[in-house]
């Protein structure tokens, strides 16, 4: 993967024609689409041009083996590629947010940085990771702000109280209690909605993160999914997540897991995510595995559930094993 960056409003890249080739505003001045090799070369022209702009950017990451159109160098360290024509949109790799620090300079997102000249240290263990970004308060009995997390087919945002009724219909299932540990029967629309309300008090404090799984274009509840416990010191946290019988088997749960893992390396500066789940439940296990988790062991009766002891599969992936994860939820 040969990647260069590309910093641009997010607004403007999202309401391109995702068909046709993307083409900045400022090609119709230069002449050419402005791109950066390196960390510290997109910090800085982010910063020096962008810095007092409120707006959100994004980095579009840019694999420079598949661009079609003519790429030529204006800097003899070969810095500063630019690319002379549209950039097809399948060169394009991934999105990723341009997290700001606190002084309002741009921070370089991790997933693509290459490997510095020794091999056993990543870059990532030299520069700053992005401040963990804060829910906005709720007010009294109102959800927190917290921007969703959008997938090809599914996306993942904070709950709402109108999503009670589906989740108790969808929750109020003895396979998925005797999978997850959740209460059945499941104690009612009014049990889901107060669940719902806990998720805000945990999401504003930071201490998790629990959203609604919902199908891209669409916005009822098909489940959840969320991070236990986060660990700032430590840069660990636990996924968890459970999705509607409805809906299985169709790779939801993969993509939505994805997306929550990719979150947490991104935007919360993570190293670390771990899962578990019961001995038996290979459906849940496959999701780890699907989405480049590994296995770390069996804990040998971790759980008394149902009167009975039950074993764990216990797995986990690190930040600079996740590379791919980006691609499959761009």
């Amino acid at each position: 993967m040969n990647i260069t960056y590309h910093g641009t409003p997010k607004e403007y890249f999202e309401r391109l024609d995702p068909v046709q080739p993307y083409l900045p505003a400022a090609f119709a001045k230069d002449g050419f689409i402005h791109c950066t090799d390196g960390r510290e070369a997109v910090s800085i022209i982010m910063t020096i041009n962008y810095r007092h702009d409120p707006q959100p950017y994004v980095f579009l990451c840019i694999d420079k083996d598949r661009v079609t159109a003519p790429i030529r160098y204006e800097d003899p360290a070969g810095i500063y590629p630019h690319i002379y024509g549209p950039l097809n949109r399948d060169a394009i790799v991934a999105v990723l947010p341009a997290a700001r620090a606190a002084d309002g300079t741009f921070l370089m997102p991790d997933k693509f940085a290459e490997k510095t000249p020794d091999a056993s240290q990543s870059i990532w263990d030299r520069q700053p990771t992005a401040p963990a970004p804060t829910a906005q308060p709720a007010t009294a009995g109102a959800a927190p702000e917290y921007p969703p997390l959008i997938g090809k087919r599914v996306t993942l945002r904070v709950g709402r109280r109108e999503d009670a009724e589906s989740i108790y219909r969808l929750a109020n299932n003895p396979i998925i209690a005797a999978m997850t540990g959740m209460p059945h029967p499941y104690p009612g629309i009014a049990g889901a909605e107060q669940w719902i309300e806990s998720t805000w008090r945990r999401l504003a404090a930071r201490t998790e993160i629990h959203l609604a799984i919902t199908l891209t274009g669409e916005d009822q509840a098909i489940g959840y999914i969320g991070l236990n416990s986060i660990d700032y010191d430590n840069k660990s946290t636990e996924l968890g997540y459970w999705l509607g019988e409805p809906y299985w088997g169709r790779g939801l749960g993969t993509e939505a897991a994805a997306l929550m893992i990719a979150h947490a390396f991104r935007e919360l500066g993570l190293n670390r995510v771990f899962a578990r789940c019961r001995d038996d439940n290979r459906r849940s296990y496959r999701v780890m595995e699907k989405i480049g988790m590994r296995f770390e062991g069996l804990a040998r009766e971790e759980v008394f559930r149902d009167g009975r002891f039950l074993d764990m599969r216990h797995y986990a992936v690190l930040r600079r094993e996740s590379v791919d994860l980006a691609f499959s939820v761009v």
